[in-house]
């Protein structure tokens, strides 16, 4: 969670800088689809807050690039579906 490369952010830093941003959209826009263009590492650190079962190999095992729809119940990520075939 705290390591990281020189330069670099660990998970910790990510999930500080972007899960703030990700639960204010999930509850300014609650009933609505909203489309979050991000890097894989991104979307898998925010996905890691949430359910912790993803992580490194479920990013090892995503494309680039590639598509995920994620559905939340206000703060509970409830469906992580691939959509790049």
């Amino acid at each position: 969670m705290d390591f990281n490369l020189s330069g670099g952010e660990s998970v910790r830093c990510v999930q500080n800088r972007a899960i703030p941003i990700i639960k204010e959209l999930l509850n300014n826009y609650e009933t609505q689809t909203i489309i979050i263009g991000t890097h894989g590492n991104v979307m898998t650190i925010i996905m890691i807050y949430f359910k912790k079962e993803y992580g490194y190999h479920f990013w090892k095992n995503t494309s680039k690039p590639d598509i995920y729809k994620l559905v939340f119940s206000r703060e509970t990520l409830k469906l992580v579906q691939r959509k790049w075939e």
